[in-house]
């Protein structure tokens, strides 16, 4: 075995700027030996990527897998000869993680921070405000235990001035104190913005109105963004109202419908951020009916938005293989 001396994570980050899917991590000093995962440093790989990481090496015990998960933030772990030998059977390992409120495959269930006037936001189809909180940081505490955060200046979509600086600050103390990855988005329309936010900490940012252009796709916009930022950092707002397509802050409706540019956009992103703006902020229960035909239109990566109130929907929506990015019901703690 030669070692190349290069920092794992440096590699990490590397591979995925090169246009890697995912990262396979297996510890050699932890292979074979059954003393548990290399924890520490899947932490530190899933922290500083975007991609999904599957740890490996070490795992004998339900707890290594518990840890590797809940501490080592990774999307899936391998293991091989404690299975083979029968030392720890797989249905037993399940119900184990599922008592401790780990399942998977799992959809990412993802919650937001709508920014106005300097204070977090949930409106009701993005108009009538129906709560504010002016500790705009003390939801970092709250929303910790998650994996990913959508932090979106609804100032700056509706170009009604920013929250330029609220939004660095939660980028960095989000990403530097809580481990989270977060996702910007709201009045990005020009590359330097985007990539002012990239630089800034975003982990991804959500493009909407500027992927549009005279009712169109704005492909030279979207050429001239993926030249500065990889489409792993991108993700692309499609949010519909009465079944088309809706820009500037939900103002202005398009006659295009999300599953008719889906596959012309694909190349561009590393998912599509789908809002259903008809019943954004009402908890009135998603539109599984209209997520499955978005699912039908494209096997591309998707985040429902929209009306999501309960659990099971996050779990309906998982099985389609999509995350869910909840607001007004994990404000209101209705999440059940």
């Amino acid at each position: 075995m030669t070692t190349t001396g290069v920092d794992v994570v440096d590699w990490a980050k590397r591979g995925v700027s090169l246009g890697a899917g995912e990262i396979l991590l297996t510890s050699v000093d932890r292979d074979g030996t059954q003393q548990g995962f290399d924890v520490p440093l899947t932490s530190a790989i899933s922290r500083a990527v975007s991609v999904p990481v599957i740890a490996s090496g070490g795992a004998k015990l339900p707890e290594h897998f518990a840890e590797i998960f809940m501490d080592g933030a990774a999307d899936a772990a391998l293991a091989a000869s404690i299975f083979h030998d029968n030392i720890q059977p797989i249905r037993e390992l399940k119900q184990f993680l599922a008592g401790r409120g780990i399942e998977g495959p799992s959809s990412v269930l993802i919650p937001c921070i709508d920014l106005q006037n300097g204070q977090a936001v949930q409106l009701v189809h993005g108009r009538r405000r129906e709560l504010a909180v002016k500790d705009v940081f003390g939801l970092l505490d709250k929303f910790q235990k998650y994996k990913w955060l959508h932090i979106i200046d609804l100032d700056a979509a509706i170009n009604k001035g920013h929250n330029n600086d609220l939004v660095r600050e939660l980028c960095r103390k989000a990403r530097g104190v809580y481990g989270l990855k977060v996702r910007v988005g709201g009045g990005i329309r020009t590359i330097t913005r985007a990539t002012q936010l990239v630089n800034a900490g975003a982990t991804q940012i959500i493009i909407g109105s500027a992927a549009f252009r005279q009712g169109r796709t704005n492909l030279r916009f979207l050429q001239a963004l993926r030249a500065e930022i990889h489409p792993r950092k991108i993700v692309l707002a499609l949010d519909t109202e009465k079944g088309r397509i809706v820009t500037h802050g939900w103002r202005r409706r398009l006659k295009l419908h999300a599953e008719q540019v889906m596959p012309q956009m694909k190349p561009f992103c590393a998912a599509f951020l789908c809002t259903d703006v008809d019943r954004e902020g009402t908890m009135t229960g998603a539109n599984l009916k209209w997520f499955r035909q978005l699912r039908a239109a494209t096997t591309h990566p998707i985040i429902a938005a929209g009306g999501i109130k309960t659990r099971r929907e996050v779990s309906a929506l998982e099985k389609i293989g999509m995350d869910a990015a909840v607001g007004m019901a994990v404000y209101k703690n209705r999440l059940r």
